[in-house]
């Protein structure tokens, strides 16, 4: 047994530690070695009998809230200019009274044969507003052969909305506004192959309410298919009405009859029907004016004026409109009212 050694400098108990140390050692040269200690693996704490569970302190997902989607106003008029009239003038002066709003034409834009000299016209009224400005076709623009003045005119306008919106075959496009769709359609039904169900446009106008529904859609018709006076009722358009009747639409917007109605929603036979489509004419741009006395009126009218140039106002909202007719200067006739989508 190995003795304990006393070391210079240290007390007798720390030798006694030291001799204790050299006792538990192995002797050299043995054939077993102390095997190394197991290692320890972790485990989890386990809450005590009794103790209250864990809190998580993450945070919740939250789902978003979508945005509300803003007003839009649309001002609309067609039958508008010619160089020697001076009504447009006076509707062009309210357009530059809404820097906001978006211009569309209802047809008949430069009168009478849409000649680029007749567009040049146009431009010194209502060009104030062509950065913001959509049109539509009517049958004066089409007096000059395939429709030159017009599409050379709207060209940049136009060119968004190709291949359909910029041929003279064609005419017709789709933009949006706001929360809704406004679809623009061409009424000049023997320029384009016709307004059939057969029709190349038909069969646009059916792929397009199915590609982009929208709670709230509104058609520009340059010819309306119900009005009161001169040129009452147009049964070419039909096929129209009733594509966009079965999608749901608001409200169909005219020119063409150089006045101001205001139709209760109808179906595209002309019954009276809530759910049916609203007829708005304003033909009101500043051409000129024809009399109510020249037809019959329609059953289903509910607002008219034949004296006064101007432009209709729509507020476009998320589920519902408001419409004002908004009159020349020194002129008193309006109308308004709001209405809800379908």
């Amino acid at each position: 047994m190995a003795r304990s050694r006393r070391v210079a400098g240290l007390g007798p108990a720390v030798a006694i530690v030291l001799a204790l140390s050299a006792c538990a050692q192995t002797p050299s040269g043995s054939a077993t070695s102390a095997p190394a200690p197991a290692p320890v693996s972790a485990s989890p704490t386990l809450p005590s009998t009794g103790s209250a569970a864990p809190v998580s302190t993450e945070t919740p997902p939250t789902t978003a809230t979508p945005s509300p989607i803003a007003d839009a106003v649309l001002l609309a008029a067609g039958d508008i200019a010619a160089c020697s009239k001076d009504g447009d003038s006076a509707t062009a002066a309210i357009l530059k009274q809404h820097p906001e709003a978006r211009v569309q034409t209802l047809g008949d834009n430069a009168y009478d044969k849409g000649t680029p000299r007749q567009f040049g016209c146009f431009d010194d009224t209502w060009g104030v507003a062509f950065d913001r400005l959509q049109p539509a076709l009517g049958g004066h623009d089409y007096m000059t052969a395939g429709g030159a003045g017009y599409f050379g005119y709207f060209a940049k306008r136009l060119a968004p909305f190709a291949p359909t919106a910029n041929e003279p075959t064609m005419g017709w496009y789709a933009y949006d506004l706001g929360a809704w769709r406004i679809i623009v359609l061409n009424s000049i039904c023997d320029r384009i192959g016709g307004c059939d169900a057969a029709s190349p446009e038909l069969t646009w106008l059916h792929t397009e309410l199915a590609r982009t529904p929208a709670r709230c859609s509104l058609a520009v018709i340059h010819n309306p298919r119900f009005s009161s006076g001169r040129k009452e009722n147009e049964p070419r358009v039909q096929p129209l009405w009733e594509e966009l009747q079965s999608a749901g639409v608001e409200m169909v917007l005219s020119g063409d009859n150089h006045t101001y109605e205001r139709l209760a929603p109808m179906t595209p036979t002309g019954r009276s029907d809530p759910s049916g489509i609203r007829q708005f004419v304003v033909g009101t741009g500043g051409r000129s004016h024809y009399s109510f006395s020249e037809g019959a009126i329609h059953p289903n009218t509910e607002a008219r004026d034949d004296q006064t140039f101007g432009v209709l106002k729509l507020t476009l909202r998320d589920g519902s409109y408001t419409w004002k007719f908004l009159p020349e200067a020194g002129k008193t006739f309006t109308d308004e009212g709001q209405q809800d989508c379908h």
